[in-house]
């Protein structure tokens, strides 16, 4: 920012000050910033639409990928879950005994009783 800021006290144009900062930085959304700022002045349009119309953008695009990363999550959280609730020990962790020594006492204790 301080080589953007140096440029500016010497005029340079405002699009190729983006433009060189985009390419200091390999930041892609610098890079189209300084294309529709180029657009702008080529076509005499209002830097102020541009503007908003390049924000809007940017929203979308962060949005998209905030779904994206969401939608992976819920996947990456999902096999984990099934796998531990389908792993057969039907409550061994809690209560410290094997399920199936639980299944002979509960056999010894209906033959017993009748």
């Amino acid at each position: 920012m301080g080589i953007t800021h140096m440029e500016t006290r010497i005029g340079r144009v405002a699009h190729r000050r983006v433009a060189k900062l985009g390419q200091r930085t390999g930041s892609a959304s610098l890079q189209s910033l300084a294309a529709m700022l180029v657009q702008a002045e080529r076509f005499r349009h209002e830097h102020s639409t541009g503007l908003r119309v390049h924000a809007d953008s940017l929203r979308v695009k962060r949005q998209h990928l905030a779904e994206e990363r969401a939608a992976k999550t819920t996947l990456k959280l999902a096999f984990p879950v099934v796998c531990s609730s389908s792993d057969g020990n039907h409550g061994a962790r809690r209560t410290g005994v094997h399920p199936v020594s639980q299944q002979r006492a509960v056999r010894k204790l209906e033959n017993g009783r009748k």
